[in-house]
């Protein structure tokens, strides 16, 4: 199936709107609960996914951008 660019900005827009909801409604203890992960891997929170999702889609962005900082720009 091929999507449209104005799909996945509107997609895209929506995501981070339910994110956002997700996230002000966060306590303090929500942010420190531990996820559950494989025993070999390393304990995440709550804040080191967020903190994982946003550099994710930011790193996406500045590569679809091919920023000149990026460290992939030019691949």
């Amino acid at each position: 199936m091929r999507h449209t660019r104005e799909e996945v900005i509107h997609r895209t827009i929506h995501e981070f709107n339910l994110l956002d909801q997700i996230v002000a409604n966060l306590t303090r203890e929500d942010w420190e609960c531990l996820l559950i992960r494989p025993e070999s891997k390393d304990p995440w929170t709550v804040k080191d996914v967020l903190a994982h999702i946003t550099h994710w889609k930011a790193d996406k962005v500045r590569s679809i951008m091919k920023d000149a900082d990026h460290p992939r720009s030019g691949d």
